[in-house]
């Protein structure tokens, strides 16, 4: 293992040497034949490609997942979107409750105190 990156050193010196010093074609011919190898070093080796997929579209992936799922639907749907949902929503409760008429609201009144009455009565009885 100690001579490992002398002998890669050396063997990529060689090649440079021989592609790009003895014989200046050697390269461009390669290049034409193609082959996977080419390919594979040509591309980098794929690492554009592999950290694209991995880190820029997972992190996208993850970002979108937090923003649909946690934002909209948990912190804006139970938060500010949920609460104007329950005040309009009661909003239109009272809006149907809302006659105008003086006569409606005085029978709720009465209502209102028959069942208080009926309830303290019960209440006082049961002590």
């Amino acid at each position: 293992m100690a001579w490992a990156p002398v002998t890669v050193t050396i063997t990529g010196f060689v090649l440079a040497f021989l592609f790009y010093g003895i014989d200046q074609g050697l390269g461009a011919r390669i290049a034409a034949a193609g082959g996977p190898l080419h390919a594979f070093l040509y591309h980098k080796w794929y690492f554009d490609e592999i950290y694209d997929f991995v880190f820029v579209k997972g992190a996208r992936a993850l970002g979108d997942f937090f923003w649909k799922v946690g934002d909209k639907t948990l912190i804006d749907g139970l938060g500010p979107n949920g609460f104007a949902w329950v005040a309009k929503f009661w909003g239109r409760m009272a809006r149907r409750a809302q006659s105008g008429f003086v006569y409606h609201y005085s029978f709720v009144i009465l209502i209102a105190a028959v069942l208080f009455g009926g309830y303290a009565i019960w209440r006082a009885g049961a002590l």
